[in-house]
């Protein structure tokens, strides 16, 4: 007997077993309650036939029958211990017993064979359903794997192709009989190998899904092409892994595209360091013209001017000067490194500079200027230069977006190991949107009510960059439109007893998008 085949003999064992079984029974209840059944011999036994009936089927139960109606005769009917039945009514009673014992059997077989017919029909349709639901998947992924311009390909757990399609075949070049004689790993450079058999092992055969992931092909011209790739295990029918299927890419059109638009985005980091360096001289040589035209005529050695032109061409060429240093750091930012030289210096210094840099500007707008610094100093390693340009930027920006006899406040306060500088104002606010935007480069072309303002929007992201090179954070804050704004910088200082060396370091910037 075969191992398949066990299980089902045992079964009929049971079965068969279980009618012996049951007329043991049936005879020794009929035995111990001989008194009360002694005028029904066949209860015990018609009830053993129809147990073994429900619960071994119908051909036990005939021979629960046959065995049951041959107890009875040899042991409960006249004479004892013969199979001869004396009594005429012992014998039609032994007939219809036998009788309805085998029509038992008879029928459970004709409801067990409409059953299982059912059965079968039911599953033979399920399994042509399943065919014909097979065989349209099928020609599906025929017609996907023939029409598809995504090369697929379909290799063993070795890594052997076994089929790909003609997209793939195109891609690198081999034909099917070629790819046939090859492992993918031949057409993969010897950098990706190690990286791709971690993503074989623990994402494709481990997850089920390698998720897009990128690499290069050798194709069969020698030529290395950037491709992107998708993979899935490959089953059988019984859920056997049998290899792995891939969706495989040809980018090289896509790296192309890419590597345009960063040559597009140096050349224009170029122009912009190009201009800011051809514009510096020849205002250079217009400040210093001014400058000696503005003591002459303070002089008295030149005719007197008309009034206000002098400030105005100052103020202006100050401003323009202003334009293309911002630009000139925005190329240097944008390279990644910028030089900042650190020494000891006092913060409250710093401050107060920065105020008297930019008072003109505040008087110029009838701001009323209040400033409250701590009047011991508050010393940190920093570039002064620097610094200096932050706080000059905010409240440039405080007077510029503040409407004419408006408040600024500078104030600077010391909180556990850093100075928090507020530069706040009553000015024009900042949109909520904006809020989480505001240091971008360029954010001015989202301004601030659209009023027209000087400025390319390209200050706030120095600050940012300067704060953040001095180790510190600078916030906006606003409670909105028309509400004023705060802007919060925060830098690590010294304690009072504390003191180290003046250091100069060369650091680099996180790379900003522009």
């Amino acid at each position: 007997m075969t191992d398949s085949g066990r299980p089902n003999g045992l079964r009929v064992l049971l079965n068969y077993g279980t009618a012996v079984f049951a007329i043991v029974i049936a005879a020794l209840i009929r035995h111990w309650l001989d008194v009360l059944l002694a005028p029904r011999p066949f209860v015990p036994f018609f009830l053993a036939i129809l147990i073994v009936i429900v619960i071994a089927g119908p051909g036990p139960g005939a021979v629960a029958t046959i065995g049951s109606a041959l107890a009875v005769a040899f042991f409960f009917l006249e004479p004892a211990g013969s199979l001869e039945i004396a009594v005429r009514d012992d014998q039609i009673r032994w007939v219809i017993f036998v009788s309805l014992g085998l029509t038992m059997s008879l029928v459970a077989e004709r409801i067990r064979q409409k059953r299982q017919a059912k059965t079968q029909a039911e599953a033979d349709r399920l399994r042509d359903a399943a065919m014909k639901e097979l065989q349209r998947t099928e020609e599906r992924y025929r017609k996907l794997f023939e029409t598809s311009r995504d090369g697929i390909a379909l290799v063993d757990l070795g890594g052997q192709f076994l089929d790909a399609n003609d997209a793939f075949q195109c891609m690198v070049g081999y034909s099917l009989d070629e790819l046939q004689t090859m492992s993918y790993q031949e057409l993969t450079p010897f950098r990706w190998r190690q990286m791709e058999a971690a993503i074989v092992e623990d994402r494709i055969l481990g997850g089920g899904d390698s998720g897009e992931y990128e690499k290069e092909y050798i194709c069969k011209d020698g030529s290395v092409i950037p491709i992107s790739i998708r993979a899935w295990p490959e089953r059988g029918p019984c859920g056997e892994l049998l290899g792995m299927r891939a969706f495989v890419r040809d980018i090289t059109d896509r790296k192309r595209a890419e590597e345009v638009m960063k040559e597009s985005a140096r050349r224009k980091d170029q122009f912009i360091a190009t201009m800011a360096h051809e514009l510096r001289n020849p205002l250079a040589a217009i400040r210093s013209a001014t400058y000696v035209l503005w003591n002459e005529a303070v002089s008295g050695k030149v005719a007197k001017l008309e009034s206000g032109a002098l400030p105005v061409i100052n103020r202006q060429l100050n401003q323009l000067v202003r334009l293309v240093d911002d630009l000139l750091d925005v190329s240097r930012i944008k390279n990644g490194k910028f030089e900042i030289k650190k020494r000891r210096i006092d913060l409250t210094e710093i401050l107060r500079h920065s105020a008297e840099t930019v008072r003109s500007t505040i008087d110029c707008g009838a701001h009323d200027f209040e400033m409250e610094v701590p009047e011991e100093p508050l010393l940190l390693d920093g570039d002064a230069v620097r610094l200096e340009q932050i706080f000059t930027n905010l409240l440039n920006n405080a007077a510029s977006y503040t409407n004419p006899g408006g408040r600024i406040w500078l104030t600077a306060v010391r909180r556990h190991g850093k100075a928090i500088i507020t530069v706040r104002d009553t000015g024009v606010g900042i949109p909520e949107g904006m809020l989480l935007r505001i240091f971008e480069p360029f954010s001015q072309a989202d301004n601030r009510l659209k009023d027209s303002h000087e400025g390319l929007g390209i200050g706030l992201t120095l600050v940012k960059a300067l704060v953040e090179l001095h180790g510190g954070a600078v916030e906006a804050q606003s409670e909105g439109i028309g509400l004023g704004s705060a802007f919060v910088v925060s830098l690590p200082v010294f304690d009072h007893d504390h003191d180290t060396c003046a250091v100069g370091a060369l650091h680099e910037l996180p790379n900003l998008a522009f």
